[in-house]
């Protein structure tokens, strides 16, 4: 069995399973930043990544409650009660 551990190389010295890869376990890394809450600066300069552009355009699905963090916060902003006037979609 360690044979086998060991044939495998890094990936097998890191103890992941067959089929997985040390850029498999970069990605894990780069998504638990991003779901504890890390931004994309963070996670860029965590990654090695040149800007933050090559950050998002590999992850950005990653941060999916960005898009309803915004909208709470401009709702906080201007007071909004989440209420919608009759008549109004």
């Amino acid at each position: 069995m360690e044979q086998a551990t060991a044939d495998r190389g890094p990936e097998g010295a890191a103890g992941l399973p067959p089929g997985y890869g040390l850029r498999d376990l970069r990605h894990y890394f780069a998504t638990v930043l991003i779901y504890g809450g890390a931004n994309v600066k963070t996670v860029q300069l965590a990654m090695g990544h040149t800007t933050p552009t090559v950050t998002l355009n590999t992850y950005v699905g990653y941060w999916p409650d960005a898009i309803d963090q915004t909208r709470t916060l401009v709702d906080s902003a201007l007071g909004c009660t989440g209420v919608v006037p009759a008549g109004v979609r």
